[in-house]
């Protein structure tokens, strides 16, 4: 390898990239990545001996996302955070709610359309009832269901919100973009999140 940890490496540098990785394992032997999907790394035989590093174009492509993936999401919440205490995550959610029907879904679906546990989201749901921006109640027809709406408070906050947002996306996104770039990045995005959830919501919608 050329010295970093993603290219054909020493064996001085393979041992240095697994005890950089163990250490967000869940016990010897593997390293969790996620609960959700409960993706393992193995540190089999074959795995130590024979590791399949990046080519040097997957290492740039592979370094280019994981930096987008890193600095887009503060540079978004910056200002929600600014204009309304609001995360990036906390504006997701009502942004959701505001485009469902009745602008209610039930919290299983507003958590697939997240991207989250529901856990996770039971929690910032929580908070943002006590700001009246949500509300849950149970289901009509199923008591098993347990739905949330956006208040009105909340529809406007979240209107509000959206031009500036939706600017700031503009801005970083998309003016960096030509119409073959966003189409591409909408198909290799599509390509990546069935890899990662082959149920995601989004792989319901057509493809542009």
């Amino acid at each position: 390898m050329d010295g970093s940890a993603l290219g054909t490496a020493a064996a001085g540098d393979q041992r240095g990239l697994l005890a950089d990785l163990y250490v967000f394992g869940a016990g010897k032997g593997s390293c969790t990545l996620t609960k959700k999907l409960k993706y393992q790394v193995l540190w089999d035989e074959q795995f130590m001996s024979e590791p399949n590093w990046l080519s040097a174009q997957e290492r740039q492509a592979w370094l280019a996302l994981l930096s987008t993936m890193t600095l887009l999401p503060g540079a978004l919440d910056g200002p929600l955070q600014q204009e309304a205490g609001l995360s990036l995550f906390d504006y997701n959610v009502l942004a959701m709610l505001s485009e469902a029907t009745d602008r209610t879904l039930p919290m299983s679906e507003l958590a697939a359309r997240t991207s989250a546990s529901l856990s996770r989201l039971s929690h910032v749901v929580k908070k943002l009832e006590g700001r009246n921006y949500v509300t849950r109640c149970t289901h009509a027809r199923d008591a098993r269901v347990t739905t949330a709406t956006v208040t009105e408070p909340g529809m406007d906050l979240v209107t509000g919100l959206a031009p500036a947002h939706v600017h700031n996306v503009r801005t970083l996104v998309f003016d960096q973009l030509d119409d073959d770039d966003a189409a591409d990045l909408a198909r290799i995005g599509r390509k990546l999140v069935r890899g990662l959830d082959p149920q995601h919501w989004i792989l319901r919608e057509p493809a542009p």
